[in-house]
């Protein structure tokens, strides 16, 4: 820990005489006034301001190149071919006689008096023999 003294003197240890000093007599000399001559500082070289240029934009990346998808062209409806419903069969003798006589339904041929009317017979037809045993217009 330090001394601290507060409004005091320290004093040393030993008095000391006091001490002149002297001072050699020395002429002074008349101060003259003069010129004072300030030099300039050298001027600093500073580029001269350049033209305000215009940023150009970022360059930008041209776009992909985008290929158009296939036009796709719907396959040709196809159209199915028309039934074809086949002719009836030309009539044989077997089927129907030829003859003249035609029977709209079996109460006709009743009435003419030709029922029952057997297989070759003018005015058979297999419309009018309902269960196919040759017999037309039998029941």
């Amino acid at each position: 820990m330090g001394a601290f003294v507060l409004g005091g003197a320290l004093s040393p240890a030993a008095p000391s005489a006091p001490t002149t000093a002297t001072v050699p007599a020395v002429p002074i000399e008349q101060a003259v006034p003069r010129p004072l001559v300030v030099t300039p500082p050298a001027p600093q070289l500073v580029p001269a301001p350049q033209p305000f240029e215009q940023a150009s934009p970022p360059a930008v990346a041209p776009a992909p190149r985008v290929t158009p998808a296939p036009r796709v062209v719907p396959a040709p409806q196809v159209v199915p071919a028309p039934r074809v419903v086949p002719a009836p069969a030309p009539r044989t003798e077997a089927q129907d006689s030829g003859g003249g006589a035609y029977y709209k339904n079996c109460a006709e041929a009743r009435a003419a008096g030709a029922a029952p009317i057997q297989k070759g017979e003018p005015g058979y037809r297999p419309a009018l023999d309902r269960d196919s045993d040759g017999t037309a217009c039998d029941k």
